[in-house]
């Protein structure tokens, strides 16, 4: 970022008129992710479950029957406030330069992608939610939050990646009613079961020329999950998830405020205050305790 002229490379400078970013910008849980909308700081909301299965005969006098309903459960996430902004001054907007017409729409262009690489971090990362308060700044809680039931650790002992692990823990999550379909992981882990013989499939689109994203499918005995290498995983965990399950819900949407004018600055800021909301924990499973 630059916001004063003698800060700025490319000024008059005999350069490519071509900007070239390349920060990571992938953010598959924020891009794939339903959008709803919260209503309060607190954002909570109720899941139902059916009774296990079994023997249901009576005889023909037999009496009517009916049991005491279960309560439905209640699950509930903090509202988090995201915000960032740049500023230049009057004459880095004014001068020429080299590739940038306009250096604060520049910068906000970025801004935009980096608040949703942090939106991304948050739902990877953070596991506890915070409630807002006067000494507390709210938190909301990410993916590891809610998939902490079917887990399949190794008591704390880190130990290698096997298949076997995946196929353990897509049962785990066949078993509660599950229909996983995304399995997120860091990208030594997908190099590792790219290397799985048994139940990968690598596919492409067939007009494409180039051998280029490629899209691994693994199949197993409970069912057929898109792998991801997630350049924000760490090598420990490897989640697998029913993606349609998650929301992004908005108490207030991302929107571009300019600031005050006290100076010889322009400038903006981007904020928006938004939580995670998993309909049910019984549809994912997570593989732990994995070699770093």
């Amino acid at each position: 970022m630059a916001s004063r002229t003698y800060e700025t490379v490319g000024l008059i400078e005999d350069i490519s008129d071509v900007l070239t970013n390349i920060s990571p910008k992938d953010t598959p849980y924020y891009s794939m992710f339903s959008k709803g909308e919260a209503t309060g700081m607190e954002h909570s909301w109720l899941t139902d479950s059916l009774r296990a299965p079994g023997a249901n005969k009576h005889a023909e006098d037999a009496d009517l029957a009916a049991a005491a309903a279960t309560p439905r459960v209640k699950l509930t996430n903090s509202v988090q406030i995201f915000q960032s902004g740049y500023w230049v001054t009057e004459s880095q907007q004014a001068v020429l330069k080299a590739a940038v017409k306009d250096e604060l729409g520049l910068q906000m262009q970025k801004c935009m992608k980096e608040l949703a690489l942090d939106v991304e971090w948050a739902y990877v990362n953070q596991n506890t939610r915070a409630t807002s308060a006067q000494s507390t700044v709210g938190q909301l809680g990410g993916v590891r939050m809610f998939n902490d039931v079917n887990v399949i650790d190794n008591e704390g002992t880190p130990r290698a990646f096997e298949e076997a692990l995946v196929n353990d823990a897509m049962e785990a999550q066949w078993k509660k009613g599950g229909n996983a379909d995304f399995l997120f992981c860091s990208g030594k882990n997908k190099r590792t079961l790219s290397g799985f013989t048994a139940g990968t499939t690598k596919n492409r689109d067939m007009t494409d020329k180039k051998l280029v994203n490629v899209i691994e499918v693994y199949e197993s005995d409970f069912g057929t999950v898109r792998t991801m290498a997630h350049r924000l995983y760490d090598n420990t965990r490897i989640d697998i998830l029913q993606t349609d399950l998650f929301r992004t819900c908005y108490l207030i949407p991302f929107k571009q405020t300019p600031l005050p004018k006290d100076s010889l600055k322009i400038g903006k800021n981007i904020n928006g205050q938004l939580t995670l909301e998993c309909r049910t924990k019984d549809a994912h499973a997570a593989i732990i305790d994995l070699q770093a």
